[in-house]
């Protein structure tokens, strides 16, 4: 297994959910989204919401405010699948953060030198 650390990257939790029921109901997308509104109870805020409606797919992308100590942030990334789930929550650099999004081709640099 080889494995990238992104450059300001730390305190990385990954969680795989496998044999869930499968969402390709609206109702269940609905449900869903309800459940994971709920974070925002943890001081994580939506960024992304996405659904596929062709293959079930749904991915949701939150972060969490700026700490002023050490300039980081909380990113919790989750993707759902027909019949499973991945979860990433990872601390990052704000800084690095919103350079690799001004500069994509900078976040594939620093992914592909990890590995």
């Amino acid at each position: 297994m080889k494995v990238a650390r992104p450059e300001g990257a730390g305190n990385f939790k990954l969680a795989v959910f496998e044999d869930l029921k499968s969402a390709a109901d609206p109702g269940e997308w609905r449900e869903r989204d309800r459940f994971m509104d709920t974070l925002s109870g943890s001081n994580l805020h939506p960024l992304v919401r996405v659904h596929s409606r062709r293959n079930a797919e749904a991915t949701y992308i939150f972060m969490g405010p700026a700490s002023k100590s050490s300039k980081s942030t909380r990113v919790l990334i989750a993707a759902f699948e027909r019949n499973q789930a991945t979860v990433i929550e990872v601390k990052a650099n704000i800084e690095t953060l919103l350079k690799s999004l001004e500069e994509p081709e900078h976040a594939s640099g620093a992914l592909e030198g990890g590995l």
